[in-house]
């Protein structure tokens, strides 16, 4: 963006930088004016540059014996080209820094500044001192400057600004920033990089956070068989297997707990279950039908009854849920529910059926959830939701519905779940 010299008379002019290869022979800071022959303004220049050169070495910016050549020329915008004096020696700081920071880091700064101030010397620690004139430059300031743009000027001129214009270039948004140094005028053009020791600090404190919280999780950074089932019963089961896997890559892991191994197959061996859902229409009968189909429909005085195989010993859970957010559990209900390995249970028990009753035409749908270990989550939300009534049941069947879905999509991976759903229409 641009940087503006703010001069007495109420006007302004833009200074033009030209980069050129330096000299190597040559002073680290090359300048070279066009049209300019007034020594004031000459020596402004150049103790605003080197001062500025010395700021920005010390923040990292300017690599260690990096040298520029620049010329440096104002612009006819604004006023005539006569300019005399020392005050624009802060302006060509800051635009010697602006275009160090372009070249460096390949980007210019979001903004457009002007400014005003006679620089003291070309040292690092040179002062900013103040100008007569003030008002009329900031009023100079006001005419080239726009939204979010900054004027720099002396500390020493504070007390000077007429309040009506202060606040006017306030109105406009632009930002009035005073300064005492150089060094104070560059680092709030340009807030300067961390230095290396810094970066380096915060990769030992980022790495030192890493190995506490690994600490702080995982019991002297390796899980316990109780935290692994208790992810497992609460439906967390890529968090479980995360942690499995810590066991098994860590060292230092593998011959505290092996359990945990158990828990690894548990997982990853397959579990499935042979369901066969078997309904009659108007008469129970000995060779009631199977669905094959995506959705049946079913009407009042129709049953419907389930027989299920495990392959592997295992909890399992069967939820009923129509359109009108009416959940029960159908299984277990009281009883023992932990199926053994190829044994098949009939439900109802005997030959007993679920008869239907009158259901206007709603959507029921049946959830079979099996798996290794049992799932507290879902044993919780539906204690609440028998419990509860109104809105707040209508959150429970939320959550109740997204634990239902995450055993869906994890079971591709976590084998050691098997999910089934079935959907009949309800007459």
């Amino acid at each position: 963006m641009e940087t503006y010299a703010l001069l007495g008379d109420g006007t302004f002019t833009r200074i033009i930088y030209g980069s050129f290869v330096p000299r190597p022979d040559g002073p680290p800071v090359q300048l070279h004016p066009i049209g300019i022959t007034d020594r004031d303004v000459i020596l402004s220049a150049e103790n605003g540059c080197f001062s500025a050169y010395q700021v920005l070495s010390r923040t990292g910016l300017i690599p260690k014996g990096k040298l520029y050549r620049f010329s440096y020329q104002f612009s006819d915008e604004g006023r005539n080209l006569n300019v005399l004096g020392k005050s624009a020696g802060l302006a060509f700081a800051l635009k010697f820094s602006q275009e160090v920071f372009r070249l460096g880091r390949k980007t210019e700064l979001a903004y457009s500044i002007a400014a005003t101030g006679v620089v003291e010397n070309a040292t690092e620690t040179a002062k900013v001192i103040g100008i007569k004139d003030i008002n009329s430059k900031l009023r100079a300031a006001l005419l080239c400057l726009k939204e979010n743009d900054i004027v720099f000027y002396p500390s020493d001129n504070e007390n000077d600004i007429d309040q009506a214009i202060k606040d006017e270039v306030i109105n406009r948004n632009i930002k009035l920033c005073s300064v005492s140094t150089v060094k104070q005028a560059v680092q709030k053009l340009i807030p300067p990089r961390p230095r290396k020791w810094l970066w380096l600090l915060l990769v030992i404190l980022s790495l030192s956070l890493a190995i506490f919280i690994k600490l702080l999780c995982f019991n002297n950074g390796c899980p316990s068989y109780n935290e692994i089932l208790t992810d497992l019963e609460e439906g967390k089961f890529f968090t479980a297997k995360q942690k499995i896997d810590i066991f098994l890559n860590d060292p230092e892991c593998k011959d505290k707990d092996p359990k945990i191994l158990s828990l690894y197959h548990q997982m990853n061996d397959s579990l499935g279950i042979d369901i066969k859902f078997r309904y009659f229409e108007n008469q129970p009968s000995t060779n009631a039908a199977v669905i094959t189909q995506q959705m049946i429909t079913l009407k009042a005085g129709d049953g419907y009854r389930f027989d299920f195989t495990p392959n592997d010993t295992c909890f399992l859970y069967i939820y009923q849920l129509d359109t009108n957010n009416n959940l029960a559990c159908l299984f277990p209900q009281g009883q023992q529910f932990l199926l053994k390995e190829g044994t098949t249970y009939k439900f109802p028990i005997g030959e007993n059926w679920f008869i239907l009753g009158y259901g206007g035409g709603t959507q029921e749908k049946l959830y079979f959830v099996t798996s290794r270990w049992r799932a507290k989550d879902l044993e919780r939300i539906y204690s609440h939701i028998s419990r509860s009534s109104g809105d707040e049941n209508l959150v429970d069947y939320k959550k109740f519905q997204a634990r239902l879905e995450v055993r869906k999509q994890a079971q591709t991976e976590i084998k050691g779940l098997f999910y089934k759903n079935y959907t009949f229409l309800h007459r």
